[in-house]
């Protein structure tokens, strides 16, 4: 993401989150353990404290930007898929790059939020068609937000 292509690079791989970590949120729904889908709504509300709290700037941000890295990962990790568990790593980078390189907003969105509140409450209770249509509205955001799509 520090090339000359960052942008293309961006735009690529956030065509790749399109495409898999909606698919990854449902199987999480699906196979994670009890104990595990009980730590998505834990992330949601923490990212939602963080990001309504009086917390400005690199600071607050860089909290909320770790506990979303950790949800997004923990989604892949536990997608019961080997392959989207090894993107957890590419899609950290994509995560926190969109910070570094300015394209991220300094105050998470309110419907970013409640999609992430979604996902949480979908993967917690086992229903992976609503963690799907969660994440994807997630990502599809993002794009939008790029101007990619």
């Amino acid at each position: 993401l520090h090339s000359t292509q960052r942008e293309r690079q961006l735009s690529s791989l956030t065509e790749l989150r399109l495409a898999v970590e909606p698919a990854a949120a449902a199987s999480a729904a699906r196979l994670a353990s009890i104990d595990v889908k009980a730590k998505f709504p834990v992330y949601a509300a923490q990212m939602r404290q963080i990001a309504e709290s009086n917390e400005e700037g690199a600071v607050g941000l860089t909290k909320f930007h770790d506990l979303d890295v950790e949800f997004h990962t923990l989604i892949l990790r536990e997608s019961g898929n080997e392959l989207f568990a090894a993107l957890a790593d590419t899609i950290a980078t994509v995560l926190r790059g969109r910070v570094e390189l300015g394209k991220y907003p300094m105050k998470p969105k309110p419907a970013a939020l409640d999609a992430h509140d979604a996902v949480a409450d979908a993967i917690a209770k086992g229903d992976p068609e609503r963690a799907r249509k969660a994440m994807f509205d997630i990502v599809d955001e993002v794009a939008r937000a790029l101007n990619f799509f």
